[in-house]
C-alpha cells in the first residue's frame, strides 16, 4: 500500500513520497464532485468495533513521529526518519490534508476504549482514472495483530466507493511484507491489470467497486470487538 505499507500491514512507504512532497495531479480535480471540506469528521471513514477513524489535526505530530521513526514500523517501508525531521515533515502533510477536493488524505486512527492515537490510514492520487486512489496504513506496535488494519482499511475502501464513487482503489507493498499481503487477500484484493503496474518492483493491488465487495468489506468491518 503505497500510501505507507505498515508492518502489520503496510509495506511499502510510498505515501511519504507523494504526501511529504504533494503535487497538483488533473485526477485530483475529475474527483472535486465528490469531496467537500477535509477537515469535517462527517468526511471521514466510518468508525468500526475498535476504532473511531478522525481527521489529521495539527496536534498529530508525536503520533507521526511515533511511526516515521520506529525501525520496526518502518520495516520493508524506507529508512526511519531522523527526529528532528518530522515538524517540518508534519507541517507538509498537514498543511496538504487541508486542501478541499484533494484526493490526498491523511486519517487517525483512536482506539475505541483508550481512546488514543494508535496508526494512520492515507490516501493518495495515482493519477489513474480506473483507480484514483492509493490506500495505506501504519500502526503503532501495540495495535497490531488485533485485526485493527483489517476494520481501518475496509472502512477507508467502503469511503471511496460509496462516498467518494471511486471505480477501483490499489495497494502497494514490498514483496517481502508477507502481513501486507496477507491483509490484501483477507481484504479481497487481487492483482492489478498489467496497465496499472509500474514497474517499482513492488506488488500492486487492486480492488474494483462492486456491489458484492461492499458487502464482504462490511463484514470485514463489523466482525472484531474492542480489545
Amino acid at each position: 500500500m503505497r500510501s505507507f505499507s505498515n508492518a502489520e500491514s503496510l509495506g511499502d512507504n510510498p505515501v511519504v513520497n507523494p504526501v511529504v512532497n504533494p503535487v497538483e495531479n488533473p485526477v485530483e480535480h475529475h474527483l472535486m464532485s465528490f469531496q467537500t471540506a477535509s477537515s469535517s469528521a462527517a468526511n471521514c471513514p466510518e468508525p468500526t468495533p475498535q476504532l473511531s477513524i478522525e481527521p489529521l489535526r495539527d496536534t498529530d505530530q508525536p503520533l507521526f513521529e511515533a511511526l516515521y521513526c520506529d525501525s520496526a514500523t518502518m520495516q520493508n517501508i524506507a529508512t526511519p526518519y531522523a527526529a528532528e525531521d518530522i515538524p517540518a515533515m508534519f507541517q507538509r502533510c498537514f498543511k496538504a490534508d487541508q486542501k478541499a477536493g484533494s484526493v490526498r488524505r491523511f486519517y487517525v486512527l483512536h482506539s475505541r476504549l483508550s481512546h488514543s492515537p494508535i496508526g494512520m490510514i492515507s490516501r493518495v492520487p495515482t493519477g489513474l482514472i480506473q483507480a484514483p486512489a492509493e490506500l495505506g496504513i501504519m500502526l503503532l506496535a501495540k495495535a497490531r495483530g488485533k485485526g485493527c488494519a483489517d476494520e481501518a482499511l475496509a472502512s477507508l475502501c467502503l469511503h471511496c466507493f460509496q462516498q467518494l464513487q471511486m471505480a477501483a482503489v490499489m495497494v502497494r507493498c514490498h514483496p517481502e511484507n508477507k502481513g501486507a499481503c496477507q491483509l490484501n487477500i483477507r481484504l479481497g484484493f487481487t492483482a492489478a491489470p498489467a496497465e496499472l503496474q509500474d514497474g517499482s518492483g513492488l506488488l500492486c493491488w487492486w480492488m474494483p467497486n462492486t456491489p458484492e465487495q461492499h458487502e464482504f468489506l462490511r463484514r470485514i468491518g463489523t466482525c472484531h470487538t474492542a480489545v
